[in-house]
């Protein structure tokens, strides 16, 4: 969701995957699916150990329901700003494919937009890669690329550029219950080694 970061210290940054070991290998990788599963693979081996499988193909089922959406994002981002607003959304989220894929269609009634967010899972990696649309904009962006790992938690990465400068995007899903889930983006132009966040959802279910 990056169409809509001052750092901020959140619970997820905490513990989560150190980067730079898995871009080292290729800083050219600007949204290439391919190969932003390749380092995003890496990226959970170091969270989960080797030997941890821990992705299943209905992992975000969790998240199928209507869902009321608390917002919290920065209104400028990698610009030093701690100026953040607050809007409402409304989420409807299904599965497909017996649970491979997730549809989640979201609308922000206050900003007079709506978005999609399809995500597909891979059973030969064992990933799940997130893709996100919205009518305020002309483009699909480029694929959020993770994994869950044993904390339930998600961690995914992908290449991506904001007024043409690179950055590295990362989204995070945690703090899952059966009536609640929380989401954050972060951005980083030093290759992982800090994190800017400029986008929180926590969500209520509905129904």
């Amino acid at each position: 969701m990056r169409d809509s970061a001052h750092v901020l210290p959140t619970r997820a940054d905490r513990d989560v995957p150190d980067v730079r070991d898995v871009l080292a290998g290729d800083q050219r990788a600007r949204a290439a699916p391919r190969r932003a599963q390749s380092w995003a693979r890496a990226s959970a081996r170091a969270v989960r150990g080797r030997s941890y499988r821990c992705a299943m193909q209905t992992d975000f089922d969790f998240y199928v329901g209507v869902w009321d959406v608390q917002n919290r994002r920065l209104v400028k981002r990698l610009a030093g700003s701690d100026e953040w607003e607050t809007f409402p959304a409304r989420s409807v989220a299904r599965a497909v494919f017996d649970g491979a894929a997730n549809l989640d269609e979201i609308s922000f009634p206050t900003k007079g937009w709506s978005g999609l967010t399809l995500r597909l899972y891979d059973s030969d990696s064992d990933e799940w890669a997130l893709y996100w649309v919205s009518d305020a904009a002309s483009r699909i962006e480029p694929p959020v690329v993770g994994r869950w790992n044993d904390r339930r938690e998600f961690v995914g990465y992908c290449d991506d550029t904001l007024e043409g400068r690179p950055v590295l995007v990362r989204f995070i899903w945690n703090d899952i219950s059966e009536t609640t889930a929380h989401w954050e983006q972060a951005f980083s132009i030093d290759g992982g080694q800090t994190w800017e966040t400029n986008w929180v959802m926590d969500s209520t279910r509905v129904s």
